[in-house]
C-alpha cells in the first residue's frame, strides 16, 4: 500500500506499536510538533501506529523542509490547482456526482457515476482514489475479499479548524 511496499516482511515490530513509544524510545520529543503539522491526519499522533505517521512524515518531507522545497502557488492559496484541473477537464469534470458501482477488467474499470442529471458511464484504464479510503467508501470499488479486509482495518479521522481572535496570544507564538 503506497510507499510500504518496500517493507521487510515481517514488519519490523517498532513500526507497527504506538508512535509515543516510539518518541521514547529514539527521544524524539521535540519534533513532535512539526510532525504534527504534517500528521495530523493519523488522529490521536501518540496513539497512531508508527508506520502511520511516518507515512505522513517521512525522508521526502524532512528532505523538503531542509531544502525548502515545498511548492507553493505565489497567491498561497492551494485551489487554484483544482481550478487549473477543471478548466483543463472542462466538462469532463462531473461535480456533486457519486460513484454508484465500478466494474474491473484486464481492460481496465468501468465506472457509473450517479450526476444531478442522471448517470454517466467511464471508462479507464487506471483509476486515482482520493478520498478516505474507509470500507464504505470503497464499496462501490468492486472490492475482493483481500481489499475489504484491508479497508476494514483502516480508521478514518476527521479534523477540525478554527480562527481565534485573541490579543493575548503573542507575536511569533504557535498553539497547535
Amino acid at each position: 500500500v503506497g510507499g510500504y511496499g518496500q517493507l521487510p516482511n515481517p514488519v519490523p515490530k517498532e513500526l507497527l506499536e504506538p508512535f509515543g513509544k516510539f518518541i521514547q524510545t529514539y527521544g524524539i520529543g521535540a519534533a513532535v510538533p512539526i510532525i504534527w503539522e504534517f500528521a495530523f491526519g493519523v488522529g490521536n499522533l501518540t496513539a497512531a501506529p508508527t508506520i502511520y505517521v511516518l507515512q505522513d512524515f517521512g525522508p521526502v518531507q524532512v528532505g523538503d523542509l531542509f531544502n525548502n522545497s515545498f511548492l507553493v502557488p505565489a497567491s498561497h492559496d492551494n485551489s487554484i490547482l483544482y481550478q487549473d484541473a477543471a478548466a483543463l477537464l472542462g466538462s469532463d469534470v462531473l461535480y456533486e456526482s457519486t460513484v454508484f458501482a465500478s466494474f474491473r477488467s484486464n481492460d481496465g474499470h468501468l465506472i457509473v457515476v450517479e450526476t444531478p442529471t442522471g448517470f454517466k458511464l467511464i471508462k479507464s484504464k487506471k483509476l486515482l482514489i482520493t478520498i478516505p479510503t474507509t470500507l464504505s467508501n470503497m464499496q462501490p470499488f468492486d472490492l475482493d475479499e483481500q481489499e475489504e479486509a484491508v479497508f476494514e482495518q483502516w480508521l478514518y479521522n476527521n479534523n477540525y479548524v478554527a480562527v481565534v481572535n485573541n490579543t493575548g496570544i503573542p507575536d511569533g507564538v504557535d498553539i497547535v
